[in-house]
């Protein structure tokens, strides 16, 4: 099921037709957004970005509340590189643009529902220079950062893989497991670290300044 959250007929009209022919529910508020995915399992909850002031993009609002619950995809907004980075980083997985033309939000809609997040062009040097610092070579009088303290050896090397960008299908062959074990351990990790995706726990390395500790040995 997906879901629009707007109050303009035009936006509405547009992410229907762009969304057919699967069932579209219509929203006015964040709040009725909210109520829904209580009660509802959303496969993508696109939300009018027009609207939306830069502290719509807190930690503890609406928008993270929504991102841990399900796929958030913001359509057109005019967010600037910073403001889309935190967007990522609260685990909503795209941000469109207002002068994205209709393919090209089909083209967007199809990554996230496969799994995947949708970076600008703009942001994209910005996404990868934060992957880059979280996984350039600490100093070894560097500690463990505490919030890393809870994973496991497997779980951290896991995180270190999707730091640089690995997807489930390489992690598992690097690694030599399946991926369904692979999607299990996220789920650990996305859980003991408070994120809620994999471009949040990109972004929570490169704000510890270290990659995670290489481990020796092998645990299933």
């Amino acid at each position: 099921m997906f879901l629009v959250n707007s109050d303009q007929g035009i936006f509405v009209a547009t992410w229907k037709t762009l969304l057919q022919p699967a069932p579209v529910q219509v929203k006015g508020s964040l709040a009725e957004v909210l109520a829904a995915c209580e009660t509802q399992r959303l496969t993508l909850v696109v939300i009018d970005g027009s609207r939306l002031q830069k502290r719509a993009l807190r930690h503890d609002g609406e928008l993270a509340r929504l991102a841990k619950r399900t796929r958030l995809l913001l359509a057109d907004t005019d967010l600037d590189t910073e403001a889309e980075l935190t967007a990522l980083a609260l685990g909503i997985v795209g941000c469109c643009g207002k002068q994205l033309s209709a393919d090209e939000l089909r083209k967007i809609v199809d990554v996230v529902l496969k799994g995947g997040i949708w970076v600008s062009r703009a942001a994209l040097p910005a996404m990868l220079n934060h992957l880059r610092h979280a996984t350039a070579p600490a100093t070894a009088q560097q500690p463990t950062p505490p919030k890393l303290d809870s994973l496991t050896p497997r779980e951290r090397e896991i995180a270190a893989c999707v730091a640089e960008g690995a997807s489930n299908k390489a992690i598992a062959k690097r690694l030599n497991v399946s991926d369904v074990t692979v999607k299990a351990h996220l789920t650990t990790i996305f859980h003991k670290l408070g994120v809620s995706g994999r471009v949040q726990l990109a972004l929570m390395l490169s704000d510890l300044k270290r990659p995670l500790p290489e481990t020796p040995h092998r645990m299933a």
